[in-house]
């Protein structure tokens, strides 16, 4: 099937070839969004970021292509750290600071870090892996990294539940906690119904019982979904 040519536009039949005809400011879109903090002190830094002015772009940032990091990294030995490959690239990178500027290569850098004793991974498979989108503060996350880098080099398959390391339980410790707040609100509302005696004994069970709303789990809940997410990226 041939592709369909576009259309001529009233009013710009004279202009060049290759030139690109004025196009007009979008349609608003519908603002439906709603946003929030966990804690209520960050709801004013919220509210600053939310109404502050986008600053300008003043230089496009640019980041050294796959090729020619890979180029780059067979000048060294193969036992250099590919870490410090990177920063030397960073050192010796000269672009037009009138136009152009580095992008930060620091999360690379600490990613390549964080695999660097794995033995067997190829350069293009190091520069897959630096790229992968891994936190900084998460132990967890930094160490399901170093056990899919093991499988890359390995080149062996399998399934995410098969990966030591991953918390998995937290899924049970969350589910079993809602449904003991479940539990407690329906409690709550038999406390009208019932006698003085059982008022106060359910009251007292009510009043004992653990409260534990999921927040508590909710740190290991999202190591494991930045850890799910890394499988999908390399996947």
């Amino acid at each position: 099937m041939a592709p369909s040519l576009p259309q001529k536009i009233p009013g710009h039949e004279r202009d060049e070839p290759g030139s690109i005809p004025p196009v007009g400011p979008l349609p608003a879109m519908p603002n439906h969004g709603v946003v929030t903090t966990f804690e209520k002190a960050d709801l004013k830094l919220l509210r600053y970021a939310m109404n502050a002015t986008t600053p300008d772009i003043k230089t496009a940032g640019i980041h050294p292509p796959d090729r020619v990091i890979e180029k780059f990294a067979k000048t060294f030995p193969v036992r250099k750290p590919f870490s410090q490959i990177l920063e030397k690239m960073v050192q010796m990178s000269r672009v037009n600071s009138n136009l152009f500027h580095l992008c930060s290569m620091d999360a690379s850098m600490h990613s390549a870090g964080v695999v660097e004793g794995t033995k067997g991974l190829t350069v293009a498979e190091r520069i897959t892996v630096m790229q992968a989108p891994l936190p900084r503060s998460n132990p967890n996350v930094k160490q399901a990294l170093v056990a899919y880098s093991k499988l890359i080099a390995e080149s062996r398959s399998g399934s995410i539940l098969d990966v030591a390391g991953l918390e998995f339980d937290v899924l049970d410790e969350y589910l079993e906690a809602k449904e003991e707040e479940t539990k407690r609100a329906e409690a709550m509302k038999n406390v009208a119904k019932g006698s003085q005696t059982e008022l106060s004994k359910l009251w007292g069970e009510v009043a004992a019982a653990p409260r534990d709303s999921g927040m508590s789990a909710l740190p290991a809940l999202e190591g494991l979904h930045k850890s799910t997410m890394l499988w999908l990226w390399l996947s």
